[in-house]
């Protein structure tokens, strides 16, 4: 059986995360339904970052890039809120500029998600 890349289980978790929201949105759970579309929004950012610019997997099996402004520093993509902050660091590079301008238009909305709220 063929390894899935990474790039791909990110999209699927999306989906799965995505689908079970709206479940739960239609059910009225909406707390429930804001922390999984937070999921599905980061694991689709992922999904593109991996796929469109030059982030790879790291070692801590999060995506990473090199600092543009400083090369002895990683840039990790955690959660979404995170991903806020750091998407702007893709605004040069193979496919970066144009990527960057969905992302950060997308992702504002959840500039104030946390992960711990549950």
């Amino acid at each position: 059986m063929p390894e899935t890349l990474q790039e791909d289980q990110f999209a699927k978790a999306a989906t799965r995360h995505f689908h079970d929201a709206d479940y739960l949105h239609t059910d009225s759970r909406l707390p429930s339904a804001d922390h999984l579309y937070g999921f599905a929004a980061e694991c689709a950012a992922k999904s593109l970052l991996l796929r469109f610019t030059d982030v790879v997997m790291g070692p801590s099996n999060r995506p990473e890039i090199a600092d543009p402004a400083d090369p002895e520093r990683t840039l990790q993509f955690g959660h979404v809120n995170e991903l806020v902050r750091e998407v702007k660091s893709l605004a040069h590079g193979r496919g970066g500029a144009p990527l960057y301008s969905v992302l950060d238009d997308g992702l504002q909305a959840f500039k104030r998600w946390n992960v711990s709220t549950r």
